[in-house]
């Protein structure tokens, strides 16, 4: 239930732990507030069964009235648990108020990654005002110390449950025709050597030097179509057509002499 009304000061509890805002509060926006008492929107306290009212928006604000020497202001008042406001004043302070640095924002993020571990990035990112990537960087983060469990499924705004996706890898760096032809070179292949390159239907590349030879890593991740190209690319150069092999892969081309 929330209601608006005026309050004693010395009723509301400042606890600093609910404060998001690290360190000390800024003292000339304390002197600015206390300048314009009456045109300041409501504070907001939870009323917390056994602990009273407790602020969880406008310490600088409370602090305004303070300097003053006001001894009640109007608040907002919301019911709750100490949680409930803990986590009321983590994402309100991220809306107005003095803004917050780079990394009181982060921890936010984390402590509502802890309050909502099954919660989904962009539902997360939407509460703590960020970016689904932001969001997904600190459960990495997270996870990986054991902070927080790792979930296979999440729940969106929405409130259904969906498979957490897995970021995709990166799209593989374009082999060069003269990265190729260097490697080779690097094996030291004497121009007599008959040499065959495939393409495997996995799209793993094959060259053979009298036995099957697998390329480097970056060669064999790249995308079939790359290899293809590069692949056309020498046989312009080094490579002449052959006929299928019997064994069902797809023979790209033969080099006659490789110099």
């Amino acid at each position: 239930m929330t209601e608006q009304r005026i309050l004693k000061l010395s009723e509301v509890r400042v606890d600093n732990a609910l404060n998001p805002r690290q360190g000390a509060l800024d003292q000339i926006a304390v002197l600015e507030y206390s300048q314009h008492i009456d045109d300041l929107p409501p504070m907001t306290a939870f009323a917390v069964p056994g602990e009273g009212y407790l602020l969880v928006a406008g310490f600088h604000r409370i602090a305004a009235h303070q300097l003053v020497g006001a001894a009640e202001g109007k608040f907002v008042v919301e019911e709750g648990s100490r949680e409930e406001a803990a986590e009321f004043a983590d994402l309100d302070n991220l809306k107005h108020g003095l803004q917050l640095n780079r990394a009181e924002k982060r921890e936010v993020i984390r402590r509502e990654l802890k309050r909502h571990p099954d919660w989904s990035d962009v539902r997360l990112a939407a509460a703590c005002f960020t970016t689904d990537k932001t969001v997904r960087s600190v459960r990495e983060e997270l996870e990986s110390n054991s902070e927080i469990p790792k979930v296979d499924v999440l729940v969106g705004a929405d409130g259904i449950r969906r498979p957490r996706s897995v970021p995709r890898p990166a799209p593989a760096q374009p082999v060069s025709g003269q990265q190729v032809v260097q490697h080779l070179e690097m094996k030291k292949i004497e121009p007599d050597v008959m040499v065959t390159v495939i393409i495997k239907p996995t799209g793993a590349v094959l060259i053979s030097l009298g036995q099957a030879w697998q390329p480097p890593k970056a060669f064999r991740s790249a995308e079939r179509a790359t290899l293809c190209a590069v692949l056309e690319a020498l046989l312009l150069e080094h490579y002449v057509p052959v006929k299928p092999a019997d064994d069902g892969d797809v023979p790209v081309a033969m080099p006659e002499w490789l110099t």
